[in-house]
This record gives structure tokens, C-alpha cells and sequence, in this order.
């Protein structure tokens, strides 16, 4: 604006000047001063200009750089936020098959090929039993406690968890019922008996924030049951027999609570500790009937029968645009006595026994890949040893057995509120189930500030 003024003033002074008249020569020698003083001014202008005009497209390019890191660094939050569902729970699986001895002792079938086990799983359980064991889900949760550090459900956050699962089970099994004389021949019946087993379990799930490190859940199972056993003698006169069994009723109750250990770093993961506690409320595979001639149930439980407790540690590292996620449990089985039917080949009265599940360890190893702002997908390995089942103190030979289960998962943050996230474990070991695929719905409610 001064540059403005100047140049006005000198406008004036050069008319004042011309306006003497061109026989002034002091007035002519002025003129040519202040037109020159002048072009000065209009040349610093222009170079004044320049400098503003260089200075401005400085300012524009900067503010656009600043505009697109913003972009940048809200994309790579989206992309967290999509690894919210990621990070996908192991399915429920139901147990291992078993039948009885004539000593009324437990016998595990060994070459099987069953659904999981779960805490509290035995060696006395009909096939596909029960619930499996307490699941982990630890995940990146949204913006606002991302940046304070937290991984779990928000403080004041109920996840309303609705749950539909489908698991497919089948096994062989060779049963000799005789006397070997020598290795190769022996005198007796023996048989083929193959094992499927359908089972669909609803769950009504929910986990509450109690603050932005401690949280709460609890999962309540109704478990719907169909079992398929064919029967094949190895005779040439024998016949096949087919028989069909059913079971619907509530399953094992869960519940737990997860804390987060520390706040995480560039260096550090997230640490999460975990206690899951399974119940019995499911009907036992002891209080099912038996067929007397085969040892098959004619109805099918929906529980283990015995209680367990789920100790764990996750651990979460998020490195954009994938975070990887690992977790190590210990399960331990609460022994009950248990009443053993009779059948063709047991005592023929009752027997009651003091049966102690044999515990679990293991762990899962996985990452989720964040694929834009509201999908995602994780793949996992989970591995879990259950120890002998003892029976009135002593171990059960062949009771012991390996978990074994490579799990794909897929997410999709439908809003802010509602996810939807699909599962799918497919079992490697002969103890695992064939396939599980498992649909939950999350959905969040703002409970309290």
C-alpha cells in the first residue's frame, strides 16, 4: 500500500512539474528526476510483486503437502480402525469320541478324526460333545482409543455379540472285538464305524468396556445337534446298521475378562492378560442314554460336563497396514466324578469314577491385513496339546491328542456401530473338526460416558 501512495505522490509532483511549462529548465531537469525517481518505484513494485507472488505459490504448494499427509495419516487410522474385526475368534468345537471297555474303564478311540475339544473335554465324551474351549478376541479398537493406547472394547462400550455357528465332523474308526492269537489273526467280530456329526450353535454374546483397559464378556450357547453312525462289518455275512441321534439344549456357559498389560510402543506390542472360565451348564455326555448293544448315544449333549479355566497372554503389534497378533494359554480341567452307563461290553450295573479331563496348552500365531477402511481379513494357526485324562487318579493309555487348526477370517465394518465378521478353521490333525464356519455381528451401544 505505501508503494501505492508513493506512486500517486510522484504522479502528482511529475504533472505538478510538466504544468510550469517546457521553458523551465530547472523545471524540465525535475521532471526527468521524478520520472526517473519513478520507473524506480514502479520497478520495485514489480520486483515486490514477484516476491509476493513466488511467496504465495510457497504457501499454496505447502498447505497442499500439509492436506495430503493429513490424508495420508487418516487413511492409515481408517485402516486400524478396519482391524478392529480382524483379528477373528477361534470357532466353538465340540469333543472327541470315546466308548467303554469291560472293565467299565474309559477307552479314548485314538485314530479319529473329531471336532476340537474344548476345556473340560475327556476321553469319556461322545463325539462332537460340548462347546469349545473360551475363545481370545483382543483387537485394535477405534480412533479415540487407539491414541490413548487401548485395545479393547471402549470404557462405557457394550458389543452386543449375536453369533450363528456351523461345524462338520466325521471319523473312521476300526473296532476289534476278540482274541489275537498270533500278530495278524485274531479270533472275534470286528467292524468300521464311521461318525458324522452336524452341529449348529447360536450364541447371544456380549463384551461391556469397564474402562479403556478392562473389559468384560459373556457368550450363552444353544446348541443343535445331528449324529449319523454307520456301522460296517468286516465279515462278508455281517450287515450294515445305520443309526441317527439328536440333541438340542442350551450349551456351556462362558464368561471372562480381559486387562491391558501396557500402553504399547514402536518397540513393545500390546500385551493383553485373559482369564475365560467355562461352565457345565451344557447336558452332559454322561447323562445322555445309551444304546445297550452298541454304546451309541441315542441323544447327543450339548456340554462337556466339566467345568474349566482359560488363563492366556495376546500379544498385538499393529505395523501398518498389518498387525500382527499371537496368544499362549494354559487350559485347565476341573475333574468330577461321573457315572458310567452300562452296555454290552461294560459292567452291567453303573459305575461311578473320578474323571479329570487332561489339561491344554498351546497357542495361535496370526496377522490381519487391513484392506481399506472398513475391510479386512486375518489368517491364523492355532495348536493346542491336551495332557492324558486321568480316571480314579491313573492316566488313561492313548488319552492324549494334538489341536490342530489353520483359520482364515474376513471383516467389514458395515458402520461405525454394526461389523460383520465371517471365520473359517479347517482342521489338520486328526482330533480337529473338518470345517467350521462361524458369522458374528457385532454391534456397540454407548452405555455410559
Amino acid at each position: 500500500m505505501r508503494y501505492l501512495v508513493a506512486y500517486s505522490a510522484a504522479c502528482s509532483v511529475l504533472a505538478a512539474s510538466l504544468a510550469l511549462g517546457p521553458g523551465n529548465a530547472f523545471a524540465e531537469s525535475s521532471t526527468d528526476a521524478q520520472y526517473k525517481n519513478l520507473l524506480d518505484f514502479q520497478q520495485q513494485l514489480k520486483q515486490q510483486q514477484e516476491k509476493l507472488e513466488k511467496t504465495q505459490r510457497q504457501l499454496d504448494a505447502q498447505i497442499k503437502e500439509i492436506e495430503e499427509q493429513r490424508a495420508a495419516l487418516k487413511k492409515q487410522q481408517q485402516q486400524i480402525n478396519a482391524l478392529t474385526q480382524a483379528v477373528v475368534a477361534p470357532p466353538t468345537k465340540p469333543v472327541r469320541a470315546s466308548t467303554n471297555n469291560s472293565t467299565g474303564h474309559v477307552t479314548t478311540v485314538v485314530d479319529t478324526k473329531t471336532a476340537q475339544p474344548g476345556p473340560g473335554t475327556t476321553s469319556g465324551q461322545a463325539p462332537g460333545a460340548g462347546t469349545a474351549q473360551p475363545v481370545e478376541r483382543p483387537a485394535i479398537s477405534n480412533e479415540a482409543i487407539a491414541s490413548q493406547g487401548g485395545v479393547l472394547t471402549p470404557r462405557g462400550v457394550f458389543s452386543f455379540e449375536p453369533t450363528y455357528q456351523y461345524q462338520y465332523a466325521s471319523n473312521n474308526q476300526i473296532l476289534i472285538n476278540g482274541l489275537t492269537i498270533v500278530p495278524g489273526i485274531t479270533i472275534g467280530t470286528s467292524s468300521v464305524r464311521q461318525l458324522v456329526d452336524h452341529m449348529q450353535t447360536f450364541t447371544a454374546g456380549g463384551r461391556l468396556g469397564v474402562t479403556d483397559r478392562f473389559e468384560i464378556e459373556a457368550e450363552v450357547p444353544y446348541v443343535r445337534r445331528a449324529d449319523t453312525t454307520t456301522i460296517q462289518p468286516l465279515s462278508p455275512s455281517g450287515a450294515v446298521v445305520s443309526t441317527n441321534a439328536k440333541g438340542n439344549d442350551i450349551g456351556d456357559v462362558q464368561f471372562g475378562a480381559h486387562y491391558q498389560i501396557n500402553s504399547g510402543s514402536d518397540v513393545w506390542p500390546y500385551f493383553v492378560a485373559n482369564l475365560l472360565v467355562k461352565s457345565n451348564t451344557g447336558r452332559s455326555p454322561f447323562d445322555v442314554p445309551l444304546d445297550f448293544n452298541t454304546g451309541i448315544p441315542t441323544q447327543l449333549p450339548t456340554g462337556t460336563g466339566f467345568w474349566a479355566i482359560q488363563p492366556s497372554v495376546t500379544a498385538i503389534y499393529p505395523s501398518d497396514p498389518v498387525v500382527f497378533f499371537g496368544n499362549l494359554r494354559y487350559i485347565y480341567n476341573v475333574g468330577a466324578d461321573v457315572t458310567l452307563q452300562p452296555t454290552v461290553n461294560t459292567n452291567p450295573t453303573p459305575t461311578t469314577v473320578n474323571i479329570k479331563p487332561g489339561d491344554g496348552i498351546g497357542g495361535s500365531v496370526g496377522m490381519g491385513f487391513g484392506i481399506n477402511d472398513k475391510a479386512s481379513f486375518s489368517l491364523a494357526y492355532e495348536h493346542i496339546y491336551f495332557m492324558s485324562t486321568q480316571q480314579n487318579g491313573g492316566s488313561i493309555p492313548g488319552s492324549s491328542f494334538d489341536i490342530g487348526n489353520f483359520d482364515l477370517g474376513f471383516a467389514y465394518q458395515v458402520t461405525p456401530r454394526v461389523g460383520v465378521n465371517l471365520g473359517l478353521a479347517i482342521g489338520i490333525t486328526k482330533a480337529s473338526p473338518d470345517t467350521s464356519i462361524t458369522l458374528r455381528v457385532p454391534i456397540k451401544f454407548q452405555v455410559y460416558e
